[in-house]
């Protein structure tokens, strides 16, 4: 009976993980329908497995995915973001939540995502340890709705609205708080670097959600390192040392002086 409720549970980011990758096929699908004949025209003598396996098709598709990055967030956003919501509603419970703990979650959230990203990106000058500090083919705006605004309200939905709920009632409340991090984290893989950022972001996450009673809180937490990462790898490519060593100091103080503070 504890396996059926565990594996009940765990198929939930399995179907999301599904399901993004289903939607993506679909669109590649019908690039490949549309394309397909001209890539022919200009291989001749290349089979569809040699056309796909060229650099001229990955570096065209990959445009093309970027150019509907945007269509892609909105469709995972209202099919999933409709059928988590659907699950989570009867764990919706009253909540006080007000404006004076936005300000409070906001300010902690951003000063977290500075200083993380300040620091690792410093790291990774010496020594490669991520990939992230890139700037993307996406355009910033769309990195922000898809990746700031959509992909934090449908993972809360997901992790914190249905995963931490469901193995509430499986284990005891620190090992639901471990397991649903650990799932979290691991949908971050393969980067070791973002999966254990992303496990204790997590428990802050849960602290949030436990706290408030409600998902805005960790939601609007999530969002805001979700975008303040976006916009520090294009403040942090500048490669000016003075200004990437002020932020790091000037963000490890502001933690300090917050971490004193209560939530």
């Amino acid at each position: 009976m504890k396996l059926k409720k565990i594996l009940s549970t765990i198929i939930w980011p399995i179907i999301f993980i599904i399901g993004q990758f289903i939607i993506e096929y679909l669109f590649v699908a019908f690039y490949n329908y549309k394309n397909m004949k001209i890539y022919k025209t200009t291989f001749n003598d290349f089979s569809d497995i040699d056309i796909i396996n060229t650099n001229f098709y990955k570096y065209d598709l990959n445009n093309y995915l970027n150019s509907k990055a945007l269509v892609i967030s909105i469709l995972i956003f209202i099919i999933y973001g409709s059928i988590f919501y659907l699950v989570y509603r009867k764990y919706i419970k009253k909540s006080k939540f007000k404006f004076n703990d936005i300000i409070k979650i906001v300010m902690l959230a951003f000063i977290i995502a500075t200083f993380y990203n300040a620091f690792i990106y410093l790291i990774n000058n010496v020594v490669h340890i991520s990939d992230n500090y890139n700037i993307s083919d996406i355009p910033i705006i769309i990195q922000i709705i898809s990746s700031g605004l959509i992909g934090p309200i449908v993972e809360e939905l997901l992790f914190r609205g249905i995963v931490y709920n469901k193995l509430k009632g499986i284990f005891t409340l620190n090992k639901a708080k471990f397991y649903t991090s650990i799932l979290f984290a691991l949908m971050h893989f393969p980067n070791i670097v973002t999966v254990i950022y992303t496990f204790f972001l997590s428990l802050i996450f849960i602290y949030l959600y436990d706290k408030y009673k409600t998902l805005k809180a960790p939601i609007i937490f999530h969002i805001v390192i979700n975008i303040t990462s976006i916009i520090m790898v294009y403040i942090l490519l500048f490669n000016n040392m003075i200004l990437n060593s002020l932020i790091i100091i000037i963000s490890l103080v502001s933690l300090i002086l917050e971490s004193t503070r209560k939530l």
